[in-house]
């Protein structure tokens, strides 16, 4: 059983968690050597203040993205809406995984890193379904859309991580915008 939020704490996080954007915008201003074609935006944590905003920024998000779903459970109608609302709460630790264990800390980033994308891309599928089952038509199929976009771009082996990190963040805007009521 999922504890009781209030919905103004929930709806709080769930737009704060939103500020991870500029967060990691002005982590990307104060690294002159970063470029989307050549660098995975993990690298924006290695070292320095640019690590500290990029780091804090997704564990910080994760953070409030794990509260704010905390709340979801109360408002979603189906049990394959619960299943995307799990993988979501899995994602949103993983996020903070990502932070909490930079890119210096060996293939643990890595694994939290893959199971973020993967877990953020199957709560989308999940929550697709589940819209297109209660007739939500146009947004389950965008939906579908996004998440098969967002696994194929990994299929495309290039340098840099632009396609990945876009549609990642892409994925995360789409989950909070399906999550409220």
């Amino acid at each position: 059983m999922s504890p009781r939020i209030p919905r103004k704490l929930m709806g709080a996080c769930g737009i704060a968690t939103l500020l991870i954007f500029p967060m990691i915008l002005t982590a990307i201003q104060l690294s002159p050597w970063f470029s989307w074609f050549e660098d995975a935006l993990s690298d924006l944590g290695v070292s320095g203040t640019t690590a500290t905003i990029f780091n804090s920024s997704l564990i910080i998000g994760g953070l409030w993205a794990f509260v704010f779903s905390l709340g979801v459970r109360s408002i979603i109608p189906d049990r394959l809406g619960y299943v995307g609302d799990l993988l979501f709460k899995l994602a949103a630790l993983s996020l903070m995984g990502v932070g909490l264990f930079p890119e210096t800390t060996g293939q643990i980033h890595f694994y939290f890193s893959v199971a973020f994308f993967l877990l953020l891309g199957l709560s989308l599928l999940a929550n697709a379904i589940s819209l297109l089952l209660a007739s939500s038509k146009k947004l389950g199929w965008f939906t579908i859309l996004l998440a098969v976009v967002s696994g194929v771009v990994w299929l495309f082996p290039h340098r840099g991580m632009l396609f990945q990190n876009l549609f990642g963040q892409g994925q995360g805007l789409v989950s909070f915008a399906l999550m409220f009521p």
